[in-house]
Protein backbone atom coordinates (compact mmCIF):
# COMPACT_ATOMS: atom_id res chain seq x y z
CA UNK A 1 0.00 0.00 0.00
CA UNK A 2 1.10 3.74 -0.90
CA UNK A 3 2.44 5.31 2.12
CA UNK A 4 0.73 8.73 2.70
CA UNK A 5 3.31 11.71 2.55
CA UNK A 6 1.90 12.74 5.98
CA UNK A 7 2.61 9.54 7.29
CA UNK A 8 5.88 8.99 5.35
CA UNK A 9 8.35 10.03 8.19
CA UNK A 10 7.88 7.06 10.30
CA UNK A 11 9.06 3.54 8.97
CA UNK A 12 8.38 0.25 11.34
CA UNK A 13 11.15 -1.99 11.05
CA UNK A 14 9.65 -4.97 12.58
CA UNK A 15 8.15 -5.37 15.77
CA UNK A 16 8.74 -8.51 17.95
CA UNK A 17 7.33 -9.79 20.92
CA UNK A 18 9.14 -13.05 22.98
CA UNK A 19 9.47 -14.96 25.99
CA UNK A 20 12.95 -15.20 27.05
CA UNK A 21 14.03 -17.68 29.29
CA UNK A 22 16.32 -16.90 32.78
CA UNK A 23 19.70 -17.16 33.78
CA UNK A 24 21.16 -16.56 30.36
CA UNK A 25 23.00 -13.66 27.78
CA UNK A 26 21.23 -12.87 25.01
CA UNK A 27 23.93 -10.90 22.86
CA UNK A 28 22.92 -8.60 19.76
CA UNK A 29 23.59 -9.00 16.38
CA UNK A 30 25.10 -6.24 13.85
CA UNK A 31 22.56 -4.01 12.62
CA UNK A 32 21.48 -0.57 11.46
CA UNK A 33 20.99 2.77 12.93
CA UNK A 34 17.52 2.72 14.46
CA UNK A 35 15.58 3.05 17.42
CA UNK A 36 13.60 1.09 19.77
CA UNK A 37 10.45 0.92 21.73
CA UNK A 38 10.00 -1.58 24.11
CA UNK A 39 8.50 -3.64 26.92
CA UNK A 40 9.56 -5.56 29.88
CA UNK A 41 5.89 -6.98 30.94
CA UNK A 42 7.06 -9.53 33.03
CA UNK A 43 10.30 -10.72 34.94
CA UNK A 44 13.60 -8.55 35.13
CA UNK A 45 16.92 -8.26 32.92
CA UNK A 46 19.57 -6.18 32.52
CA UNK A 47 20.63 -4.57 29.74
CA UNK A 48 24.42 -3.43 28.85
CA UNK A 49 24.88 -1.11 26.39
CA UNK A 50 28.49 0.20 25.24
CA UNK A 51 29.53 -0.64 29.46
CA UNK A 52 26.62 0.83 30.51
CA UNK A 53 23.60 -1.07 32.56
CA UNK A 54 19.86 -0.38 32.90
CA UNK A 55 17.93 -2.69 35.49
CA UNK A 56 14.47 -3.65 34.22
CA UNK A 57 11.84 -5.00 36.25
CA UNK A 58 8.52 -5.64 34.57
CA UNK A 59 5.89 -4.13 34.14
CA UNK A 60 7.98 -1.22 32.30
CA UNK A 61 8.64 0.60 29.39
CA UNK A 62 12.20 1.85 27.97
CA UNK A 63 13.67 2.91 24.89
CA UNK A 64 17.66 3.09 23.16
CA UNK A 65 18.97 4.10 19.74
CA UNK A 66 20.67 0.94 18.91
CA UNK A 67 23.93 2.32 17.25
CA UNK A 68 25.76 0.47 20.09
CA UNK A 69 28.49 -1.18 19.14
CA UNK A 70 27.67 -3.73 21.70
CA UNK A 71 24.65 -4.41 23.73
CA UNK A 72 22.63 -7.50 25.29
CA UNK A 73 20.30 -8.16 27.54
CA UNK A 74 21.01 -10.41 31.24
CA UNK A 75 17.70 -12.31 32.25
CA UNK A 76 17.69 -12.37 35.66
CA UNK A 77 13.84 -14.02 36.39
CA UNK A 78 12.91 -17.62 35.31
CA UNK A 79 11.94 -15.56 32.34
CA UNK A 80 10.73 -12.48 30.83
CA UNK A 81 8.23 -11.57 28.37
CA UNK A 82 9.91 -8.74 26.42
CA UNK A 83 8.12 -6.70 23.32
CA UNK A 84 10.03 -4.40 21.03
CA UNK A 85 8.98 -2.18 18.03
CA UNK A 86 12.05 -0.84 15.78
CA UNK A 87 11.33 2.27 13.81
CA UNK A 88 13.54 5.04 11.96
CA UNK A 89 12.62 8.19 9.99
CA UNK A 90 12.22 12.55 10.45
CA UNK A 91 9.66 11.38 12.97
CA UNK A 92 11.03 8.96 14.39
CA UNK A 93 13.83 11.07 15.79
CA UNK A 94 11.42 13.60 17.32
CA UNK A 95 9.98 10.65 18.53
CA UNK A 96 12.91 9.62 20.12
CA UNK A 97 14.36 12.86 21.16
CA UNK A 98 11.16 13.91 23.11
CA UNK A 99 11.22 11.02 24.92
CA UNK A 100 15.04 11.33 26.27
CA UNK A 101 14.13 14.48 26.97
CA UNK A 102 10.80 14.07 29.09
CA UNK A 103 12.13 11.15 30.92
CA UNK A 104 15.91 11.17 31.19
CA UNK A 105 16.47 7.57 33.18
CA UNK A 106 14.87 6.59 29.47
CA UNK A 107 12.35 4.35 31.46
CA UNK A 108 8.96 4.60 32.87
CA UNK A 109 8.40 1.85 35.63
CA UNK A 110 4.46 0.72 35.04
CA UNK A 111 1.70 -0.04 37.52
CA UNK A 112 0.14 -3.44 36.75
CA UNK A 113 -3.10 -1.03 35.55
CA UNK A 114 -0.94 1.12 33.77
CA UNK A 115 0.52 -2.36 31.88
CA UNK A 116 -3.33 -3.30 31.12
CA UNK A 117 -3.69 -0.29 29.41
CA UNK A 118 -0.20 -0.21 27.25
CA UNK A 119 0.21 -4.35 26.73
CA UNK A 120 -3.08 -4.50 24.54
CA UNK A 121 -1.81 -1.77 21.79
CA UNK A 122 2.10 -3.68 21.76
CA UNK A 123 -0.04 -6.68 20.91
CA UNK A 124 -2.24 -5.37 18.43
CA UNK A 125 0.54 -3.85 16.68
CA UNK A 126 2.45 -6.92 16.63
CA UNK A 127 -0.54 -8.81 15.50
CA UNK A 128 -1.08 -5.84 11.99
CA UNK A 129 2.17 -5.80 11.56
CA UNK A 130 2.61 -9.55 10.97
CA UNK A 131 -0.66 -9.61 9.08
CA UNK A 132 -0.36 -12.32 6.70
CA UNK A 133 -1.72 -9.69 3.58
CA UNK A 134 0.72 -7.02 4.91
CA UNK A 135 -0.24 -3.92 7.15
CA UNK A 136 -1.13 -0.53 6.13
CA UNK A 137 2.06 1.60 6.99
CA UNK A 138 -0.27 4.98 7.41
CA UNK A 139 -2.26 2.89 10.03
CA UNK A 140 0.84 1.60 11.46
CA UNK A 141 2.42 5.20 12.11
CA UNK A 142 -1.53 6.57 13.87
CA UNK A 143 -1.15 3.22 16.03
CA UNK A 144 2.20 3.89 16.94
CA UNK A 145 1.11 7.46 18.17
CA UNK A 146 -1.68 6.38 19.88
CA UNK A 147 0.77 3.88 21.88
CA UNK A 148 3.17 6.83 22.64
CA UNK A 149 0.11 9.03 23.94
CA UNK A 150 -1.02 6.20 26.04
CA UNK A 151 2.56 6.07 27.37
CA UNK A 152 3.14 9.31 27.78
CA UNK A 153 -0.17 9.82 29.63
CA UNK A 154 1.27 7.54 32.35
CA UNK A 155 3.40 9.99 33.65
CA UNK A 156 6.52 8.70 34.17
CA UNK A 157 7.94 11.08 36.76
CA UNK A 158 4.71 11.63 38.32
CA UNK A 159 4.15 8.14 38.44
CA UNK A 160 7.49 8.51 40.33
CA UNK A 161 6.03 10.80 42.75
CA UNK A 162 2.30 10.07 43.14
CA UNK A 163 2.86 6.34 43.42
CA UNK A 164 5.74 6.09 45.19
CA UNK A 165 6.24 9.18 47.32
CA UNK A 166 8.76 7.38 49.50
CA UNK A 167 11.15 5.92 46.60
CA UNK A 168 10.59 2.76 47.76
CA UNK A 169 11.58 2.02 43.73
CA UNK A 170 14.65 3.82 44.19
CA UNK A 171 15.62 1.32 46.82
CA UNK A 172 15.26 -1.85 44.26
CA UNK A 173 17.27 0.05 41.49
CA UNK A 174 20.26 0.38 44.40
CA UNK A 175 20.08 -3.19 45.25
CA UNK A 176 19.99 -4.30 41.77
CA UNK A 177 22.64 -1.99 40.80
CA UNK A 178 24.98 -2.60 43.87
CA UNK A 179 23.74 -6.06 45.37
CA UNK A 180 26.91 -6.41 47.01
CA UNK A 181 26.74 -3.59 49.64
CA UNK A 182 25.52 -3.35 53.10
CA UNK A 183 21.69 -2.29 53.21
CA UNK A 184 20.03 -1.49 56.62
CA UNK A 185 16.21 -1.72 56.40
CA UNK A 186 16.60 0.10 59.73
CA UNK A 187 18.89 3.35 58.54
CA UNK A 188 16.57 3.12 54.38
CA UNK A 189 13.84 3.83 56.74
CA UNK A 190 14.61 6.27 58.76
CA UNK A 191 15.88 8.07 55.43
CA UNK A 192 12.58 7.68 54.63
CA UNK A 193 10.90 9.47 57.88
CA UNK A 194 9.10 6.39 58.26
CA UNK A 195 9.14 3.22 60.60
CA UNK A 196 10.82 -0.03 59.47
CA UNK A 197 7.95 -2.57 60.26
CA UNK A 198 6.23 0.41 57.87
CA UNK A 199 8.94 0.50 55.38
CA UNK A 200 8.96 -3.76 54.95
CA UNK A 201 5.27 -3.62 54.04
CA UNK A 202 5.49 -0.94 51.20
CA UNK A 203 8.30 -2.94 50.26
CA UNK A 204 6.61 -6.35 49.77
CA UNK A 205 3.53 -4.66 48.84
CA UNK A 206 5.12 -3.30 45.89
CA UNK A 207 7.58 -6.57 45.07
CA UNK A 208 5.36 -8.92 46.51
CA UNK A 209 9.08 -10.44 48.50
CA UNK A 210 10.14 -9.82 51.73
CA UNK A 211 13.23 -6.92 51.75
CA UNK A 212 15.68 -9.93 53.03
CA UNK A 213 14.69 -12.47 50.61
CA UNK A 214 14.66 -9.56 48.03
CA UNK A 215 18.50 -8.71 49.11
CA UNK A 216 19.69 -12.10 48.80
CA UNK A 217 17.93 -13.12 45.64
CA UNK A 218 19.63 -10.20 43.84
CA UNK A 219 23.38 -10.87 45.52
CA UNK A 220 22.51 -14.57 43.59
CA UNK A 221 21.42 -13.24 40.66
CA UNK A 222 24.52 -10.77 40.65
CA UNK A 223 26.51 -14.00 41.35
CA UNK A 224 25.13 -16.03 38.82
CA UNK A 225 25.92 -13.24 36.06
CA UNK A 226 29.65 -12.79 37.56
CA UNK A 227 29.82 -16.74 37.00
CA UNK A 228 29.29 -16.34 33.37
CA UNK A 229 30.95 -13.42 33.01
CA UNK A 230 34.03 -13.60 34.86
CA UNK A 231 35.14 -17.01 35.68
CA UNK A 232 37.63 -16.21 37.23
CA UNK A 233 35.59 -15.56 40.99
CA UNK A 234 35.83 -18.68 43.35
CA UNK A 235 33.21 -19.83 44.99
CA UNK A 236 33.93 -19.32 47.97
CA UNK A 237 34.33 -15.51 47.00
CA UNK A 238 31.21 -15.11 46.04
CA UNK A 239 29.49 -16.86 49.11
CA UNK A 240 31.32 -14.43 50.96
CA UNK A 241 30.23 -11.18 49.00
CA UNK A 242 26.91 -12.63 48.97
CA UNK A 243 26.50 -12.38 53.04
CA UNK A 244 27.11 -16.41 53.63
CA UNK A 245 28.49 -18.09 56.86
CA UNK A 246 30.22 -21.08 54.39
CA UNK A 247 30.47 -22.24 50.86
CA UNK A 248 27.16 -25.11 51.63
CA UNK A 249 24.54 -22.32 52.16
CA UNK A 250 25.30 -20.68 49.36
CA UNK A 251 25.77 -23.36 47.34
CA UNK A 252 21.98 -24.64 48.59
CA UNK A 253 20.75 -21.26 48.15
CA UNK A 254 22.16 -20.92 44.91
CA UNK A 255 20.67 -24.49 43.73
CA UNK A 256 17.36 -23.23 45.19
CA UNK A 257 17.05 -20.05 43.46
CA UNK A 258 18.54 -21.66 39.37
CA UNK A 259 17.59 -24.72 40.01
CA UNK A 260 21.49 -26.42 39.82
CA UNK A 261 24.84 -26.03 41.38
CA UNK A 262 27.26 -22.96 40.71
CA UNK A 263 29.50 -25.57 38.35
CA UNK A 264 26.48 -26.87 36.76
CA UNK A 265 25.49 -23.37 36.38
CA UNK A 266 28.64 -22.69 34.88
CA UNK A 267 28.81 -25.60 32.53
CA UNK A 268 25.50 -24.77 30.98
CA UNK A 269 26.70 -21.37 29.99
CA UNK A 270 29.56 -22.87 28.03
CA UNK A 271 31.99 -22.78 30.85
CA UNK A 272 33.94 -25.81 32.10
CA UNK A 273 36.55 -24.58 34.68
CA UNK A 274 35.35 -23.79 37.97
CA UNK A 275 37.35 -23.31 41.09
CA UNK A 276 35.54 -23.81 44.14
CA UNK A 277 38.23 -23.26 46.36
CA UNK A 278 37.34 -25.78 49.32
Amino acid sequence: MKVNEYFGDLVIRSVSNCIFEGGKIYPSNTMPDFYALEMIADGETDLFCDGKKMILKGPVIFWIKQTCKRYRFYSRAQQYHHLWIDYYGERGDRIYHFLCKQYPDCMIPLSEEQKGDILPLFLEIKERFSAPEGYDPNEMTLKFEHLLYRITKTGGNEYYAKGDPHRIYQIWETIRRNPFSTYSPTELAAERRISEVYFRMLFQQRFKVPFQRFLQQSRLDYAAMLLITMPQYRIAELSDRCGFANVSGFSNAFHRRFGMSPREYQQCNGIDKLDENQ
